[in-house]
């Protein structure tokens, strides 16, 4: 098994305190026994690393859009929201707009159905899709998915949206004097699927538990 590394981003005050005395020459001139003035004195810097320390772990973790907090605004603009899709914008309680965020960063490449569902359930919908084929004599059965219509049936697939999506008020990502659920259509998850799409096809979105 591999070592794990240490958390330092865990390290205090008395880390630090420990640290410096550490560091100090040999000798009774510089001796600093617990209680002493010259203890007191150290303890001090040590706070004051362990302050800094702390900042540059929290700047550290805005290094991530799915982490950011200070710096959503600054991590909107590189991933060019609000957008088309987000005529909100800014509007969005903080929770949503990282939500948003977060699904455009992480989002990968595909045009398979589970990627689209993927999609989708970053932007918070349970969704499922289906495929359509038109039924065809001799190749097609009684009871199977196909349906009565041309050859264009198989350039259109249908979008099954299972409810909104409901955005709880969460300690830690909500902020005082946001809502404590919000319900949001899936106009959203509408216009970013339609740009995802093959250009050669269409999408029908339907609708369940609405």
């Amino acid at each position: 098994m591999p070592d794990v590394p240490p958390d330092l981003c865990g390290l205090d005050a008395d880390a630090y305190h420990a640290q410096l005395l550490s560091l100090l020459p040999p000798g009774p001139a510089h001796e600093a026994p617990p209680g002493s003035v010259r203890a007191a004195f150290w303890m001090f810097a040590a706070h004051g690393a362990a302050r800094l320390h702390a900042r540059l772990c929290a700047l550290l973790a805005e290094a991530r859009p799915c982490a950011t907090d200070e710096m959503l605004t600054e991590w909107e603009t590189d991933y060019g929201l609000p957008d088309d899709c987000d005529p909100l914008g800014l509007s969005r309680s903080v929770q949503e707009r990282k939500l948003l965020l977060c699904a455009k960063a992480t989002q990968p490449g595909g045009q398979s159905i589970s990627f689209f569902q993927d999609v989708a359930a970053a932007l918070g919908y349970d969704v499922t899709i289906a495929e359509r084929r038109a039924f065809t004599c001799g190749l097609s059965e009684c009871g199977d998915d196909t349906e009565c219509g041309d050859e264009t049936l198989r350039f259109w697939w249908t979008v099954t949206v299972q409810g909104p999506r409901v955005t709880w008020f969460e300690c830690g990502l909500s902020e005082c004097g946001e809502t404590l659920a919000t319900i949001t259509a899936a106009e959203d998850l509408e216009c970013r699927l339609s740009a995802l799409k093959p250009a050669h096809t269409e999408l029908i979105f339907a609708y369940e538990g609405v």
